[in-house]
């Protein structure tokens, strides 16, 4: 049974009402909050704590629950567009992380009361395009609330880059780098440049850039390449506007996730989170 507040069964039951559906991802760095609604909403996360959700085209799939069947799952797909949830997906682990969909309506959004959960999963399998990025959320229950599982017998590394797993025995200073530097002349929609670039070759691949001034203020991209002769880095995707001169820019490091990068790059191969013995072809007989 649901306990709705008297709010919420009101414009439920009204002649006419306006519902949104409200997503909160639990992601390892932060919580990304979303509303497919065609503007940014202010309401309260599940916690009762007041947030501001993102507008964002979201659909998902229709499910029914069964007593003989209590565990079911659901695709959720999100835009892509403007590759920022490509990015989410690039820097953080979506695998065993909970998504939390909730209905509201846009006529009653001043009580944390005011909403009714629609789903509480566990997201596996993401899967990302130039139009959307797409992840099947699996019902908590029967997972007894833990997070699971853990980790892959996979190839590459488990963990994610900067957590306590990836810099045990070591400091932040032997590998993570975060610098904030501003643009030269000569930047492109795909190529930014600056003087301060001077690291060797390719030390920011598969890293993230953020313009954080100008005409592409707050634009996310992944990093394929970085040249030290030119100062400069590529982009996977281009910008909206090219950044002007002294526009600023926030650049961070992160790892590919291979045992050669692990060992190489970083010297950190003693935690490293994957199998590197795991046979490229596996044959069955």
């Amino acid at each position: 049974m649901r306990t709705l507040s008297a709010a919420f069964r009101s414009e439920a039951s009204g002649d006419s009402n306006a519902p949104l559906e409200l997503y909160d991802m639990y992601l390892d760095s932060e919580v990304i909050h979303l509303v497919n609604y065609d503007k940014n909403i202010s309401y309260f996360d599940i916690d009762g704590v007041a947030q501001t959700y993102t507008a964002l085209p979201v659909s998902r799939q229709e499910y029914e629950r069964s007593v003989e069947n209590p565990i079911t799952s659901v695709v959720v797909g999100m835009a892509n567009v403007d590759k920022s949830m490509s990015a989410y997906l690039a820097n953080n682990d979506f695998r065993g992380r909970r998504l939390v969909i909730r209905k509201v309506f846009a006529n009653a959004l001043t009580s944390a009361d005011d909403n009714c959960i629609i789903f509480d999963g566990v997201m596996d399998t993401p899967a990302a395009s130039e139009e959307s990025v797409q992840v099947n959320v699996t019902d908590r229950i029967g997972t007894l609330f833990k997070e699971v599982p853990r980790r892959w017998y996979q190839l590459l590394c488990n963990y994610k880059f900067g957590d306590a797993f990836c810099f045990q025995g070591k400091t932040s200073g032997d590998m993570y780098a975060t610098a904030n530097y501003s643009c030269a002349a000569g930047s492109s929609t795909t190529v930014v440049k600056s003087a301060s670039l001077t690291q060797a070759n390719n030390y920011w691949i598969d890293g993230d850039i953020q313009i954080t001034s100008g005409q592409s203020a707050l634009k996310k991209r992944k990093i394929v390449s970085s040249n030290a002769v030119g100062t400069s880095v590529n982009l996977d995707f281009a910008l909206p506007f090219a950044p002007a001169v002294n526009d600023t820019f926030t650049i961070r490091r992160t790892c590919d996730k291979t045992h050669f990068r692990c060992s190489g790059d970083f010297s950190n191969d003693l935690n490293f989170g994957g199998y590197d013995s795991v046979p490229a072809q596996m044959i069955i007989r």
